[in-house]
């Protein structure tokens, strides 16, 4: 078992890109309120976004549109 005060690093390194797939199951797009796409749905996240499984999400101070789960 793993002490709750060790921190988990992100389970990848050197990541040059990363190339996104969204609502890429029928269940995923129902959840978005949105149709099935006729394609996959692809899409660019900056490489800086990568965390470890316990790390605190960070967002913009203006944001105003988030998904998901808050606390």
């Amino acid at each position: 078992m793993v002490d709750r005060n060790v921190r988990i690093a992100e389970p990848v390194a050197e990541v040059g890109k990363m190339i996104c797939v969204g609502l890429n199951y029928a269940d995923h797009a129902a959840e978005s309120g949105m149709d099935v796409p006729p394609e996959p749905v692809l899409f660019f996240k900056a490489t800086s976004s990568i965390i470890g499984p316990n790390d605190n999400v960070v967002l913009p101070p203006k944001s105003e549109k988030v998904i998901g789960k808050s606390s």
